[in-house]
C-alpha cells in the first residue's frame, strides 16, 4: 500500500514521514480508482468476493507479471477467469513471482539456493506460503507494490476466455484458452 511513484525528498527525510506520503498517495490514487470503477469492483466483490487486500494483491501480481501496459487487462482475466470459472480446479493462479517473494520474506529448504531466479523445486514447495503453483488462490498478500495502472486493470480486466499465458519474448506474452493450445505456446508451436 506505499504507492510507486517520484518523491522530492531531502537527504535526511524521516523514513515514517515516507512512508506516510507514500500511503497518502496510494490512498488518493486507489480512491480516484474506485470512483472510475464502480461496476468493476462490484464484479469483484459478487464474483469472486474481492475487497480492496485482494484486488491490490493480485494487482502486486499483474505489476510483477506485465511488462507492457496493454497486456496488463489481460494478464488479470486470466487470474480472475481461474478463480472464476468452477471448472477450473483446483484454483491454483500459477505465477513465478509470487513463489520468489515467498522465497524474500520465508525460509523454507527450496528458497536456500534463491538467486532471484524462481525454479520448479521453489514454484512447487508447499512449504512456500506465497507459492500460487501449490496453493489455491491469491497469495496472502501483495507480493510488489502495484501501479495505478495494475490496479487499473484488475478493476477492469479485459473481457477473454484465456486461462493461460506465456511469456514469448520483447516482453509479451501469448495468451490461450485451453491447456493444449497454451502446451503449444510454451514448446513454440503456435
Amino acid at each position: 500500500f506505499l504507492f510507486p511513484a517520484s518523491y522530492d525528498l531531502d537527504l535526511d527525510s524521516d523514513a515514517r514521514e515516507l512512508v506516510r506520503r507514500m500511503v497518502h498517495q496510494f490512498d488518493k490514487r486507489y480512491a480516484e480508482l474506485e470512483d472510475n470503477h464502480d461496476s468493476g469492483l462490484k464484479d469483484l466483490d459478487d464474483s469472486v468476493h474481492f475487497g480492496k487486500r485482494q484486488i491490490v494483491t493480485l494487482a502486486s501480481m499483474v505489476e510483477k507479471e506485465a511488462a507492457v501496459d496493454d497486456e496488463r487487462p489481460i494478464i488479470a482475466i486470466v487470474f480472475l477467469n481461474r478463480l472464476r470459472d468452477p471448472s477450473f480446479s483446483p484454483k491454483r493462479l500459477q505465477c513465478d513471482p509470487t513463489a520468489g517473494y515467498g522465497c524474500l520474506v520465508g525460509n523454507t529448504v527450496a528458497c536456500a539456493s534463491y538467486n532471484g531466479k524462481v525454479t520448479h523445486e521453489i514454484n512447487f514447495d508447499p512449504e512456500n506460503a506465497y507459492s500460487t503453483y501449490t496453493h489455491d488462490g491469491l497469495p496472502p498478500g501483495p507480493i510488489a507494490n502495484p501501479g495505478a495502472k495494475s490496479i487499473e486493470a484488475v478493476m477492469s480486466p479485459s473481457l477473454t476466455h484465456y486461462f493461460y499465458f506465456v511469456a514469448k519474448g520483447g516482453g509479451r506474452h501469448t495468451f490461450s484458452e485451453t491447456l493444449g493450445a497454451h502446451n503449444a505456446a510454451v514448446h513454440g508451436e503456435n
